[in-house]
């Protein structure tokens, strides 16, 4: 018998350059099982490899926290993806 486990959805929100870059603020997207917010980082670095410095950059919040890189996200989670950001 096949081992059969949903692919949850997450939110992902997009800030700043990260959004202007993407051209949007955020979106829904399926997520294989088990993928952390490395995984998630490495997999929209692949798609879109102009980004991938600046995502490397990112800090990620799940939920309103920050999260670390080995953090499973789950079904519904926001997932938040924040660069750095310079002002004065």
């Amino acid at each position: 018998m096949q081992d059969w486990r949903a692919m949850p959805n997450i939110t992902i929100k997009y800030f700043a350059s990260i959004a202007d870059r993407m051209g949007k603020a955020e979106e829904i997207r399926e997520v294989p099982q088990g993928c952390t917010p490395a995984c998630l980082l490495g997999t929209l670095g692949h798609e879109r490899p102009e980004l991938k410095e600046a995502l490397a950059a990112c800090r990620v919040a799940v939920n309103l926290s920050f999260a670390d890189d080995a953090q499973e996200l789950a079904e519904n989670d926001e997932v938040a993806l924040i660069p750095p950001v310079s002002g004065g």
